[in-house]
């Protein structure tokens, strides 16, 4: 409960610099590229919140995706992510500037609990923001669970359960 309190007051805090807010959530955006599915599924609606709760930094939702390649890249430099994910100074990483290309990337993801949450940023802004204690309890097997069972119809506590002969 503590630890809920206090994540609402520092993720709601309207004094924090805008380039601060962008350059965390583009930080975890690039992060839940590489995260697991579970983690995917839950870091996706906290962007969700921190957008809606800092609407300075909704500009990066909308600057055009065709900036898809991260700096450094053979790319053409005006292709280039404006973000530098080596910056230590979290004020300076030009994130505010940058797009967040990695969600768009999240809504082509191969499990559709993933792409479909990342769905939510097409939409218009007008939903509640999501009670992150929902997406708190996924795990590996949650969501294998989920799949198996949406994909074939198994319930894999049924077939743990059978005796095999």
């Amino acid at each position: 409960m503590l630890r809920s309190e206090l994540r609402i007051r520092i993720a709601s805090n309207r004094l924090l610099p805008a380039a601060l807010i962008a350059s965390f959530v583009k930080r975890l955006a690039r992060l839940s590229l590489s995260a697991p599915p579970s983690s995917a599924v839950m870091t996706i609606p906290f962007i969700y919140n921190m957008l809606k709760r800092h609407p300075s930094c909704m500009g990066m939702l909308h600057r055009p995706t065709a900036v898809i390649a991260p700096s450094g890249d053979d790319e053409d430099e005006n292709d280039s992510d404006p973000f530098d994910a080596d910056e230590k100074d979290p004020l300076k990483t030009g994130a505010l500037d940058s797009s967040l290309w990695e969600l768009k990337s999240l809504q082509k993801h191969y499990l559709s609990h993933v792409s479909t949450m990342g769905k939510i940023f097409e939409e218009v802004f007008t939903k509640p923001e999501f009670n992150l204690d929902d997406f708190l309890d996924h795990t590996y097997a949650t969501v294998s669970r989920t799949l198996l069972f949406s994909t074939f119809g198994l319930d894999i506590d049924a077939v743990l359960q059978c005796p095999f002969h």
